[in-house]
């Protein structure tokens, strides 16, 4: 009879702790769960960016109006940048772009999820799709994900 009372003393404490004592203390390492986490999406969501891009190639070059200059540009890729933004609902990654005279453009990907199944709907070429991108972040629309 003692050792099933001190076996239910046992049990009893656990349970107490268990409630009282924060879910993460009872984890060896919460962040890195996370921070896991966010690296997979991070190559997810760049593995889609550069598939996407490679669909656009035409004989290795990518071909777009710059609307700053109003004029067509043929460009190849030559950067991906390993920083990502997140936003309520999207995420936009940034590649860099070389044209034939050695002028370096930007191009931001725009990423949508939904369900659990990532897309590309948007790609802002050159430094007024740029400006797009910056005036969502000065007013804190999207963050470094």
């Amino acid at each position: 009879m003692m050792q099933f009372l001190k076996i239910r003393f046992e049990f009893a404490l656990f349970l107490v702790a268990a409630l009282l004592l924060p879910s993460h203390a009872f984890c060896e390492d919460n962040t890195s769960v996370i921070a896991g986490f966010e690296q997979s999406k991070k190559t997810s969501i760049q593995k889609l960016v550069d598939n996407h891009i490679d669909s656009l190639l035409i004989d290795s070059k990518l071909y777009f109006v710059d609307f700053d200059s109003l004029k067509p540009v043929e460009a190849v890729p030559i950067d991906n940048h390993p920083m990502i933004f997140i936003a309520d609902k999207y995420f936009v990654a940034c590649i860099t772009l070389l044209d034939n005279t050695g002028a370096e453009h930007p191009a931001d990907i725009y990423v949508f999820e939904k369900n659990g199944e990532m897309r590309v709907s948007d790609i802002k070429f050159g430094n007024s799709g740029r400006n797009d991108l910056l005036r969502l972040m000065e007013l804190g629309l999207v963050s470094e994900f």
